[in-house]
């Protein structure tokens, strides 16, 4: 079944947003390379580098084979529009686990003969063959990928509800992890994979996807405004959240799951479960355990490594073992790069 953006919008009711949540202006988040701290990325999670005054939109770097490009949209794409990222080449590792994220990713695959396979369940029990585009990003806890040599992969991620918000295609129409990205947006889309294969330069590439989505018609709306101000200040209680948005509890999930597939509680652990990483990464030679339970709200040792478990599929050590095994994992915050629970049940 295909679905096509009309225009209209559902109704929101009587409720108003309150005059405390404005929307903010466009953030255009920038990533300058430096030869102290190389940013990197694959299937479409964000550069992770340092942040400089003369910041640059976009981001080019060649890894030894591998070569990476990140693209800020401008406005208004960046409002529905995290990033776009293109990586030509992989590391040699067998696998790739990625983190469950509160936004869509359509993931472009360029070379037109290579298979993609995801492993949608930690058991790797079932795998997903996947060639040319497919949807990731609505699934509620870590997939796998195969580590693909021969990829060259445009990632595009939108924000928390973008994709909905811009195409007006249900998240409940996403029915699985790899679904194909033609069977969602149609024959528009299958012109686009070919412009895009015949297209010669990554800026080029990145031009016809802004351009795609542009022909949507991007509208600022109500709900997109307490979708996006839910997820701005989703550490917040949830009964602060609701009482800033002006409407019920029982309104402001709907809009929620409409928009992203989530309840505001699940995208809280999903925060949470982030906020954890971060912090790992950025203190993995002496993880301070204590002082991560308290500071984001765990109640105890096991319910942290019960929820940490839950969304990356391995134990806050485990993703520490791996952090401390593979340096390039700390430059790639939504990937875990060769997780070797992964690869021994694999065998």
């Amino acid at each position: 079944m295909l679905y096509h953006r009309t225009g209209d919008h559902v109704g929101i009711g009587d409720g108003r947003l309150r005059p405390d949540i404005r929307r903010a202006e466009p953030v255009f988040p920038e990533t300058k390379i430096t030869p102290n701290r190389t940013p990197m990325c694959t299937y479409g999670l964000p550069v992770d580098g340092p942040q400089h005054k003369d910041f640059r939109k976009s981001s080019t770097f060649v890894w030894p084979n591998m070569e990476i490009y990140q693209h800020i949209p401008k406005h208004p794409l960046s409002g529905f529009i995290q990033h776009i990222v293109y990586v030509n080449g992989a590391l040699p590792i067998p696998y790739i686990t990625e983190l469950p994220e509160s936004g869509i990713n359509l993931v472009i695959e360029l070379n037109e003969n290579t298979v993609n396979t995801v492993f949608p369940e930690k058991t790797l029990g079932i795998k997903i063959d996947m060639k040319n585009a497919w949807i990731s990003g609505i699934q509620k806890q870590a997939i796998t990928y195969k580590n693909n040599p021969d990829s060259t992969i445009i990632s595009v991620r939108f924000t928390a509800g973008g994709f909905f918000s811009l195409t007006k295609i249900p998240v409940t129409a996403i029915g699985h992890v790899g679904i194909e990205a033609e069977t969602l947006l149609g024959n528009s889309f299958k012109h686009l994979y070919q412009q895009l294969l015949n297209t010669a330069t990554v800026p080029g590439k990145f031009a016809l996807i802004e351009r795609y989505f542009l022909q949507y018609a991007i509208e600022e709306t109500m709900e997109q405004d307490i979708v996006r101000f839910v997820n701005q200040h989703i550490d917040k209680p949830i009964d602060w959240l609701i009482h800033k948005s002006g409407y019920s509890q029982k309104h402001v999930i709907h809009l929620l799951k409409k928009h992203t597939g989530f309840s505001p509680k699940y995208l809280q652990r999903i925060h949470r479960f982030h906020q954890a990483v971060k912090e790992i990464q950025h203190h993995k030679h002496h993880v301070n355990w204590f002082s991560i339970i308290h500071r984001y709200g765990y109640y105890d040792q096991a319910h942290f490594i019960k929820d940490f478990s839950h969304f990356a599929g391995i134990k806050p050590m485990e993703y520490l073992q791996s952090q401390l095994a593979l340096a390039e994992n700390s430059l790639v915050p939504d990937m875990i790069l060769n997780p070797t629970e992964t690869a021994s049940k694999q065998r």
